[in-house]
């Protein structure tokens, strides 16, 4: 009987591999590595977290800058917006005070102050108003229907606020400007927060227009304002600033009148060739103004008893225009001047007649007697 031989397993790869030092390279399993001695990897969470913390900080900054700058402006905005209306109210105040309408002014005085506190002037015009309502003034006593008085403090409108939002636009392109303010008043005392961008621009508009047209109009110093209001809104174009600049010479101009007539002449002359038609609330234009004033420039020559000096200037204000009056003076001028002149011309020297010489006598020879 034969023996059984037994089979011998085979030792499998990964035993002999950890037994066997000689084991081949690719059934060698790699040794744990302790972590001490592993190569160390560069930590970039940290810096990241660090930028974006930088950024969302940046970010919170820049968004604080931007809110406290946009409520600078809205509080600046709308402080000029109060110191218009303290404006038109004090305006109206002394057209109440020249008429006489002194309780009326009160009200308005007293309205500036609630809205503007220590505005320029008014406190010490409220004292006077209130000393003239002190005095009792006597007045007949006259029949006269009632009436509304005025308030001071606008009334509000009952439209609503997209009624008067499309009277505005509708004004604005019918080109009545003073119209157009009127409602931009209005919509502003009812609804102040309603679309105040599109009507803000419709305020500089209308303010552009409507001062450049009171200008030209003769109101002179409403335009130039309300020019001056529009330029701190938006600045000035090239035509507006122009017509801002004429008004301001015109007014400048006739400050010099009846005092300085060589400056009055001046500038109304480069006025009366820049714009002829441009006057004031006289209706005198500036071709009037330039006429007048070499007029009253000659006839202050000849007071001083220069007749012939003042002659030319009374030329030049006849040739723009034919003036009677003028004429009569200056025809007394020129009378002046040529007895003037004929009074310095010197007499030539008259030749004194020659007397005529007599003959000597001649003596006739006494005849010799005769023998």
């Amino acid at each position: 009987m034969t023996d059984q031989i037994e089979p011998v397993e085979k030792e499998s790869t990964t035993e002999r591999s950890l037994t066997d030092p000689v084991a081949d390279e690719g059934d060698r399993i790699p040794e744990f590595i302790p972590e001490a001695t592993r190569p160390k990897r560069p930590r970039k969470g940290i810096w990241i977290l660090f930028g974006i913390l930088f950024i969302v900080f940046a970010v919170l900054v820049g968004a604080a800058i931007g809110y406290k700058d946009g409520l600078n402006r809205r509080m600046a905005n709308q402080e000029s917006k109060v110191l218009e209306r303290a404006s038109q109210q004090l305006e109206l105040s002394y057209q109440d005070i020249s008429k006489g309408s002194y309780e009326n002014a009160r009200k308005r005085l007293e309205y500036i102050l609630s809205i503007y506190p220590g505005f320029p002037g008014v406190p010490e015009l409220l004292v006077e108003v209130n000393l003239k309502l002190a005095v009792p003034t006597p007045t007949p006593t006259i029949e006269f229907m009632p009436m509304s008085t005025p308030e001071i403090t606008a009334t509000p409108d009952l439209r609503g606020a997209e009624e008067i939002f499309s009277q505005i636009e509708q004004a604005i392109r019918d080109q009545q400007w003073s119209l157009a303010l009127e409602e931009i008043a209005r919509i502003r005392d009812s609804s102040y927060s309603y679309r105040t961008v599109d009507v803000d621009g419709y305020y500089y508009i209308a303010l552009r227009n409507d001062g450049i047209q009171k200008i030209y109009a003769g109101q002179l110093e409403q335009g130039m304002f309300e020019l001056s209001t529009a330029e701190q809104l938006g600045g000035l174009d090239g035509q507006a600033d122009g017509a801002r600049a004429l008004a301001s010479m015109y007014i400048t101009a006739a400050s010099y009148w009846d005092t300085n007539w060589p400056e009055a002449i001046r500038l109304f002359g480069e006025l009366s060739n820049a714009y002829p038609g441009l006057r004031d609330s006289s209706g005198l234009t500036s071709t009037d103004r330039y006429r007048l004033a070499l007029a009253g420039f000659a006839k202050q020559i000849n007071n001083t008893g220069d007749p012939c000096a003042a002659v030319p200037y009374y030329q030049q204000s006849l040739a723009i225009y034919a003036d009677p009056n003028v004429q009569q003076e200056a025809d007394y001028a020129i009378q002046a001047c040529d007895l003037k002149n004929q009074a310095t011309v010197e007499p030539e020297p008259t030749a004194m007649p020659e007397t005529p010489t007599e003959p000597a006598p001649t003596e006739e020879p006494t005849p010799e007697p005769t023998p």
